[in-house]
């Protein structure tokens, strides 16, 4: 360091320790509210980032300096692909949201099932369980949340508003459901070279302040108790985001008949597209 510099920093030490102070409190912050925004903001396009625990060291470091990427998804394909028939409807959701769905009829339907797609996907990626309940008899309805497919928006709050798309069913089947928020959010920082705290409670607050919702008492496990149709739990044992634990916490909280389904070595992946026979084993069981 020249002398001048010196010189002058040691003039000036409260300054720059001011400085400092105020860097270490901003940066963590300025950084967490990008990640967050990326998170509940699907943007136009690009490739979407990997997996934390599939990205080299290098691709966690850009990760964490830059944000994710996640293009908002689309719907590659209709129900017409795998030979079924289908009409698009519209819906209508809380805050002006305007949902598009697929009906895809059935004769002689045995009972409706209702299918709703995961984080950054479509409804396009129920095609296959439409399928498999068609086969059984059951009409379905295909619906895309809002900022997804063919429904308006390019944002999500991770469940929050979604719920109000789910307004009510005579039955439930959940595929790996988180049990709270927070928790969820610290999992992603166990495969990255940063310590989940205080970066995890930041990105929960940031996501919730942009998108006006309360990150931190959004806790799905709290929701289960006032749940008392029918559910089925169906939750992959090696999941890296929810512990087998919490799903059994939440599946604990559930007021109505449950049951809890595991799929051994699963991670968080679309159960019936890496286990098709024994997530339809463990749906048909339920449905009787």
């Amino acid at each position: 360091m020249p002398s001048r510099l010196r010189a002058w920093v040691r003039g000036h030490r409260k300054l720059v320790l001011a400085l400092v102070l105020v860097f270490l409190v901003t940066a963590p912050n300025a950084v967490a509210y990008r990640h967050a925004r990326a998170l509940t903001r699907y943007s136009d396009g690009g490739t979407r980032t990997e997996k934390p625990e599939d990205l080299s060291l290098a691709g966690k470091i850009e990760a964490l300096l830059l944000g994710a990427n996640v293009p908002r998804p689309a719907n590659a394909v209709t129900p017409a692909a795998l030979g079924l028939p289908f009409e698009t409807v519209a819906l209508s959701s809380s805050g002006g949201a305007e949902l598009e769905a697929w009906r895809v009829p059935c004769d002689e339907s045995r009972g409706l099932v209702l299918l709703f797609h995961g984080y950054a996907a479509s409804k396009s990626q129920e095609l296959e369980a439409a399928r498999f309940f068609h086969e059984k008899g059951y009409e379905a309805f295909l619906v895309d949340f809002r900022g997804s497919g063919g429904s308006s928006g390019r944002e999500t709050t991770l469940g929050v508003r979604e719920a109000d798309d789910v307004a009510s069913a005579l039955a439930v089947v959940l595929e790996q459901p988180f049990g709270r928020m927070l928790d969820t959010v610290r999992a992603r920082f166990d495969p990255m070279p940063v310590p989940s705290f205080p970066a995890a409670q930041l990105l929960v607050f940031w996501g919730g302040f942009q998108q006006g919702f309360d990150g931190f008492s959004h806790n799905p496990v709290d929701y289960a108790k006032s749940v008392r149709c029918p559910a089925l739990v169906l939750v992959g044992e090696k999941d890296p985001t929810i512990s087998l634990e919490q799903e059994r916490e939440l599946v604990g909280s559930l007021a109505g008949p449950k049951t809890l389904a595991t799929f051994p070595a699963i991670g968080h992946v679309h159960l019936i597209s890496a286990r098709p026979d024994e997530w339809k084993a463990a749906v048909s069981a339920f449905l009787h």
